[in-house]
């Protein structure tokens, strides 16, 4: 008989309220970064980016596919937080001591897991399978429970990052040596690596599907990475590494500042402790140490830009790992620990909770469907949309192929620079190009397609005519734009704002989505703002707002300019720039700033 007296704990009130939390700030639509592809992968079961991530894949399909909530996003969304709750819910009823909750509850409440609960990406799922380990490494008893050999394995199908507590799982199996929770490791292992011969099943030959996964060596390939670059998370060798260790830090003293100042308290109080079960904690930390080195060695990607909320998503792991180490020592030791302790915890929690709130309410943010579906809804017929960037190019993918939005708009998706990605698009498309290579342009059928692009039109060669088209460039070969208003966006390569292009037209994806280089009139206004010419600034703004109304930057840039002209419109300028603010979850530019 099933037993649900945990029920009646008041414990158990911390991971529901999370959950109603979750589901409260979810999206209803398409958001940033890989959500747009991962969500339509399972919808038509497609093989997605490498690793391919088969388990999510095939666990999110029923549920986005079948149960009818008005958007499979949203589906998506609700099943996240769902599992969110559920490692919580582990977490609260192993460690159900007051100081436990609260800690838990920093965690919780903390911007990047409170994100990547809300958000359909791979890291929900990667932190229950985490929790699970982590569990077994603080009571290797457990192990007896054949069950949770199993799913701990399912990490090998899942995320690479779970190779880093593969040591705390084989320290549990030391320390709990029997012949069966051996066995059972080696084939339970062995069969979550065959979830990776799915991706033979999943439709690969479809236009939407990453790779051209046919053969063995193919697969291998696929589940290396080697696309990115094998053991890094940018195949770019030119790129500087930044700080990992720094990046991690800044973000843990911001969301866990109170568990800082515990475990300097603890490690004071309590080093005897410690001392006690030094092989366990050598452990503990070699995983975390490795993790850290294997970042500060191979994760090179610049932190400018969007290469934080890149690597925002790896802080997951060792916050979670720092937090669960705390717990583990909590119960071991039951330190009495003063008031002001439980305080500043309790204070950490509640100043997440407010600070984290607004970030992460995503249930307004419909910014990125709204921008792309105005794109989408503008191109004329026998429309070629060459789509730049993950949030733009899956957005767009999800729209077209989940929402049927345009879908005689063909969308070339930026996998095109991959070494398999023409190939794909000439068997899908024939007739758009003559070649199977990377040189788009020149192979392009321009006679019997238009072709629009969001991505920076200033490579494009002199032999190419080119026009701002509402949010987005077309491209033509020669001078084919005599018959009406052209504006060639080659006249601000000398611009003195070219240097800082990037500043005015950059997007933070997980709070904001706004244009990279679609709005050459921006730009032409910047320059005409620094040469004093205000009036024909404004004129140009004010252009470029009505063909992006979603795009905030111009409006607070108006809005400047408004000031400098002391336009009585300041005040009504100045309300609208605020409301685009409230529901974009918007964080980096102030207003007059």
């Amino acid at each position: 008989m099933l037993d649900f007296s945990f029920l009646k704990k008041p414990s158990i009130l911390v991971p529901f309220l999370f959950l109603a939390l979750y589901v409260l700030t979810s999206p209803h639509t398409v958001q940033y970064g890989d959500t747009g592809e991962l969500v339509t992968n399972s919808f038509f079961l497609r093989v997605s980016h490498p690793p391919g991530y088969p388990l999510w894949t095939v666990l999110y399909h029923l549920p986005v596919r079948y149960f009818n909530l008005g958007n499979p996003f949203r589906v998506a969304s609700i099943l996240t937080a769902l599992i969110s709750f559920v490692s919580i819910l582990i977490l609260t009823l192993r460690y159900n001591k007051t100081i436990d909750l609260l800690v838990i509850g920093v965690f919780a409440s903390s911007v990047v897991f409170w994100k990547y609960s809300v958000l359909p990406d791979v890291f929900a799922l990667h932190v229950l399978i985490l929790v699970i380990t982590l569990i077994v490494f603080d009571s290797p008893a457990l192990l007896d429970k054949l069950w949770m050999i199993f799913f701990i394995s399912l990490g090998i199908a899942h995320h690479h990052t779970f190779l880093f507590v593969i040591p705390l799982f084989i320290f549990s199996l030391n320390e709990n040596p029997k012949k069966l929770n051996l066995l059972a490791s080696v084939v339970f292992g062995g069969l979550s690596l065959c979830f990776y011969f799915l991706l033979f099943w999943f439709h690969p030959h479809d236009y939407g599907s990453w790779g051209i996964v046919d053969s063995f060596e193919q697969l291998v390939s696929h589940f290396l990475r080697k696309d990115y670059g094998t053991f890094t998370l940018q195949n770019n060798k030119t790129l500087q590494q930044s700080s990992w260790i720094e990046f991690f830090l800044k973000h843990f003293f911001s969301e866990a500042w109170s568990i800082v100042v515990l475990i300097s308290y603890l490690a004071i109080k309590n080093y005897k402790n410690v001392l006690k079960n030094k092989k366990k904690v050598f452990v503990f930390i070699f995983s975390l140490v490795s993790y850290f080195v294997f970042f500060i060695i191979f994760g090179k990607i610049n932190l400018k830009g969007d290469g934080e909320v890149v690597f925002e998503k790896f802080l997951i792991q060792p916050f979670l790992v720092l937090i669960f180490g705390v717990l583990i020592f909590l119960k071991r030791s039951s330190p009495v620990l003063p008031k002001w302790m439980m305080i500043i915890i309790l204070i950490n929690g509640g100043v997440n909770l407010y600070k984290n709130f607004n970030p992460n309410n995503y249930s307004v943010n419909t910014s990125i469907e709204d921008y792309l579906v105005e794109i989408l809804e503008k191109l004329p017929k026998d429309s070629v949309y060459f789509t730049y960037g993950d949030t733009i190019g899956f957005g767009t993918y999800y729209l077209k192929d989940v929402k049927e939005v345009r879908t005689d708009v063909i969308q070339i998706h930026n996998t095109w620079g991959t070494a398999w990605g023409p190939k794909k698009f000439r068997k899908k498309f024939p007739g758009l190009i003559s070649k199977e290579d990377h040189v788009f342009f020149d192979n392009f059928n321009f006679n019997s397609f238009r072709f629009f692009t969001n991505y920076n039109p200033l490579i494009v060669d002199d032999g190419y005519a080119i026009r701002f088209f509402g949010q987005v460039f077309e491209i033509s070969k020669f001078n084919s734009f005599d018959d009406y208003q052209r504006f060639d966006c080659h006249i601000i390569q000398n611009s003195k704002t070219m240097g800082n292009m990037m500043d005015y037209s950059y997007f933070e994806y997980g709070r904001l989505f706004l244009l990279r280089y679609g709005d050459c009139f921006h730009v032409k206004a910047k320059e005409l703002i620094y040469n004093k010419d205000f009036e024909l600034a404004k004129s140009n703004i004010k252009f470029a707002l009505d063909n992006s109304p979603h795009n905030p930057i111009i409006r607070r840039d108006l809005c400047k300019l408004y000031k400098i002209l002391n336009d009585p419109e300041l005040e009504q300028c100045t309300a609208h720039y605020v409301e685009i603010l409230r529901t974009m979850n918007y964080k980096y530019y102030e207003f007059l700033e």
